[in-house]
């Protein structure tokens, strides 16, 4: 089972390696940032979590299919004249690829379902942004074993007669290894 945090911090490494944004990759809980001109930035977060039941809900262990939202947005800011939207696709292409061609990070997870992309634009005056999102919808299995106080170590049995006797009989101390 990847914790979120894990999961943050290992697409965050692989996006570095893979050189996207330059680099600049941020790990957050949450989304917003404050574009700034001439920059690109790349920030990931996980938006949301779903749990649901495996198998029936009143016998053995709590185990859920666990589904996360993993969000990776792609900032751009440049002068209204620059072109900056093919830079934007070519950011989600390198994206994608440095994550799902990468054996490691793919092997965090029992799976990658839907991948959604979301755009944005905004201009002021002299000044433009664009961001991508990307929200990609991977999969684990997460198991909630009992804590169990005792470890079942040795047992006791005492034999009896019966009613009229109690505690006649015998005291065995078994080992279980």
């Amino acid at each position: 089972m990847t914790t979120w945090t894990e999961l943050r911090s290992a697409t965050r490494d692989t996006l570095v390696a893979a050189g996207v944004g330059g680099g600049v990759v941020d790990v957050s809980r949450f989304a917003p940032i404050q574009a700034v001109e001439g920059t690109t930035y790349v920030r990931v977060y996980l938006r949301s979590g779903r749990y649901a039941a495996d198998g029936h809900q009143g016998t053995g262990e709590p185990t859920f299919n666990r589904e996360r939202r993993l969000m990776i947005s792609v900032y751009r800011a440049a002068g209204a004249a620059d072109a900056i939207d093919d830079d934007l696709d070519a950011d989600i292409d390198a994206v994608l690829a440095a994550l799902l061609t990468n054996a490691e990070w793919v092997g965090l997870t029992d799976g990658v379902g839907s991948i959604d992309i979301d755009y944005d634009a905004k201009e002021d005056g002299e000044f433009r942004s664009v961001e991508a999102t990307i929200s990609i919808e991977v999969f684990d299995w997460v198991h909630y074993p009992p804590v169990i106080a005792d470890h079942f170590e040795t047992a006791a049995i005492r034999t009896s007669l019966g009613q009229d006797e109690p505690g006649t009989g015998a005291d065995l101390t078994l080992p279980t290894y």
